[in-house]
C-alpha cells in the first residue's frame, strides 16, 4: 500500500512539474486573472432577477466560487487534458509500461496532478478576491475564511470531479481524440442543467446549492421569492441589494460537497479496464488515420530513397505558385485519408440535412459543426510533414495559404447547401461561415501547436452565435452580424504567419 501511494504520488508531482514549465501553464494563470478582472469590473456576475448581494467578503468568495466551478470547469478540462497522449507519443509512457506501475495507479496519479493543477489556478483566483475585497467591499471587512471558505468547499470539489472526467475522456475508446474536445462542451451543458434541476445528489459545480442560499437572504431582507439565477453578463444591471451572509456550512453539506472528490477519484479508477498500459497488443480499439499522430509532439521526419533508381522514378519538383493546387490537395489528402465508412456516411447525411432544413438552428446547423476535426488538423503542424516543409522554397506562406484554401474547400459543400435560396442578402453571412473557421484553425492551430485549442473556441463559437445575434455570424437569427468575423480573416491569417516565421526562423 504505501508502495502505490508512492507510485501514485511520484507519477502527480513529475506530471505537475511538466506542465508548470511550459506556456499552456501562463496561458491558464492569464485566463484565472481575466476571469477574475470581469469579476471585479461586473462584466461577470453573479445575479437573482433584480439583486445582488452587498460586495462583502461573503458575496465576493460565494460569487467567485460558483463562477470558478462552472466556467474554470469548462476551460479547465481543455487546459489539462492530453497528458496521458503526451506520456505516449514522446515514450515516457513505454518506460513506465516496463515499471511495477499499476493501470490504476497511474491514473490516479494523473488525476491528482490535474487536482493540483486546478488547486494552483484556484490558489491565484484567492489572491484575486482578496484584492477585490480590498477594492470593491461595500460592506465588512477582510474576513478570510467567508472568502475562501467557499472555494475550498464549492470550486475544489468540483474540479477535483471534473479531473476524473478528463482522465475517463483520455482513456475512453472514441472519446481520446478531437471528438472528446467537442463532446465535452455538451456534456458540461448537461451536467449544469443537472445540478441547477437535480438536487444536491446531482449538484456537482455547487450552483444550486449558493442558489439556494442567495434566494434565502434575499426572501428573509425583501420577502421576495425571487426565481430567476443568472451567471454571467448582460446589459441589465441589479438595482437592489441585500445582505448575504454565506452558506451554513452543517457537517452534512461538507461531507456532501467533499464527496465529489473521492466521486472524481473513482471515475478515474472505473476507466482502468479501458486503459492499455502502453501496451500496443493490449489496444482493443486503435486509432486510425489522422488521429493516430500525436498532437502537437515534434519527431524527427526523414524520407529514404533506397537507390539511384527510386530517385529517378520520382515526380519532377513543381516550381513557382504552381505548386498551389499540389499543397492544397496533399493538405486535404492528409486529414481525409484513412477517415472510415461511417465518417463518410454521416457526413453525407449531415450535408442532406443542411440542403433541406429550413430551420437554421434545426440540423442544418450541425454541419457547421461536423467539419470542426478536420478543420482542426488542418490548423495544427504535422509533426512528420513540418520538418519537410522547411527545406521547401517560402516555407511559410504556401504552407499556410494551402492549409486555408483546403479549410475552404471543407466547409463549401455544407455552406453552399445552406446559402441556397438566401438570396444576395446571405452572401456575406456565407463568406463569414466560410472564410473565418479555416483561418480561425490556421492561427489556433500556429499558436497553440495542437488541434485541441481550435476544438474547443469553435464549439463554443458555435453554440453562441447560435445563441447571441451580436455574435452570430452563421445567419442562425433575425439580425446576423458578420462584419466582424470577416475582418478578422486577414488578421488571423497574418498572426499564423508570424508565429509559423517565427518558429522555423
Amino acid at each position: 500500500m504505501t508502495r502505490t501511494l508512492r507510485a501514485v504520488l511520484a507519477i502527480a508531482r513529475a506530471d505537475l512539474r511538466e506542465r508548470t514549465r511550459q506556456y499552456p501553464f501562463l496561458w491558464a494563470l492569464g485566463f484565472v486573472c481575466w476571469l477574475g478582472w470581469l469579476t471585479s469590473e461586473g462584466t461577470l456576475r453573479v445575479q437573482l432577477g433584480d439583486f445582488r448581494g452587498r460586495l462583502d467578503a461573503a458575496w465576493i468568495g460565494g460569487s467567485l466560487a460558483v463562477t470558478a466551478s462552472n466556467l474554470l470547469a469548462l476551460v479547465g478540462f481543455w487546459l489539462v487534458r492530453g497528458t496521458i497522449e503526451r506520456d505516449r507519443v514522446t515514450g515516457v509512457g513505454q518506460v513506465l509500461a516496463t515499471t511495477p506501475l499499476t493501470r490504476g495507479a497511474y491514473l490516479v496519479g494523473k488525476w491528482l496532478s490535474h487536482v493540483a493543477y486546478f488547486g494552483l489556478l484556484l490558489a491565484l483566483l484567492a489572491l484575486a478576491a482578496v484584492a477585490m475585497t480590498l477594492r470593491n467591499a461595500e460592506a465588512g471587512g477582510l474576513d478570510l475564511v467567508a472568502l475562501w471558505l467557499p472555494m475550498a468547499l464549492v470550486a475544489l470539489p468540483a474540479l477535483a470531479f471534473v479531473a476524473g472526467l478528463v482522465v475517463a475522456f483520455e482513456v475512453l475508446p472514441g472519446l481520446r481524440g478531437g471528438f472528446g474536445n467537442v463532446a465535452w462542451f455538451f456534456a458540461w451543458g448537461m451536467l449544469s442543467v443537472a445540478s441547477m434541476q437535480l438536487g444536491p445528489v446531482a449538484d456537482f459545480s455547487g450552483l444550486a446549492l449558493t442558489r439556494d442560499s442567495m434566494r434565502a437572504a434575499i426572501r428573509a431582507e425583501h420577502g421576495v421569492d425571487e426565481p430567476s439565477f443568472t451567471l454571467g453578463g448582460g446589459p441589465r444591471r441589479a438595482t437592489r441589494t441585500f445582505a448575504y451572509g454565506g452558506l451554513d456550512w452543517s457537517a452534512e453539506r461538507v461531507g456532501l460537497r467533499l464527496s465529489w472528490i473521492g466521486l472524481g477519484a473513482l471515475v478515474a479508477l472505473a476507466a482502468t479496464p479501458f486503459f492499455d498500459r502502453f501496451d500496443p497488443a493490449r489496444r482493443r480499439f486503435r486509432v486510425r488515420g489522422p488521429a493516430a499522430a500525436g498532437e502537437g509532439v515534434s519527431v524527427p521526419a526523414v524520407v529514404v530513397v533506397r537507390s539511384a533508381a527510386e530517385a529517378h522514378d520520382l515526380p519532377p519538383a513543381t516550381r513557382g505558385w504552381s505548386a498551389g493546387p499540389a499543397l492544397v490537395r496533399s493538405e486535404l489528402l492528409r486529414v481525409l485519408r484513412g477517415r472510415r465508412a461511417w465518417w463518410w456516411l454521416a457526413t453525407a447525411a449531415v450535408f442532406v440535412a443542411s440542403f433541406t432544413g429550413a430551420d437554421p438552428r434545426g440540423p442544418g446547423a450541425l454541419a457547421l459543426l461536423w467539419p470542426v476535426l478536420v478543420w482542426s488538423r488542418l490548423g495544427a503542424p504535422d509533426a512528420a510533414v513540418e520538418p519537410l516543409l522547411r527545406a521547401c522554397p517560402h516555407p511559410v506562406l504556401r504552407p499556410l495559404l494551402a492549409r486555408f484554401v483546403a479549410g475552404v474547400v471543407v466547409g463549401l459543400p455544407f455552406v453552399a447547401a445552406r446559402s441556397l435560396g438566401s438570396g444576395p442578402e446571405g452572401w456575406l453571412v456565407a463568406a463569414a461561415t466560410l472564410l473565418f473557421p479555416p483561418a480561425l484553425a490556421v492561427a489556433l492551430g500556429a499558436v497553440a501547436g495542437s488541434p485541441k485549442a481550435f476544438e474547443a473556441t469553435w464549439t463554443a463559437l458555435w453554440y453562441l452565435a447560435l445563441q447571441t445575434p451580436s455574435l452570430d455570424f452563421l445567419g442562425a437569427t433575425t439580425t446576423p452580424n458578420p462584419g466582424p468575423f470577416l475582418a478578422a480573416v486577414p488578421v488571423l491569417l497574418l498572426l499564423a504567419g508570424a508565429v509559423r516565421a517565427r518558429r522555423q526562423g
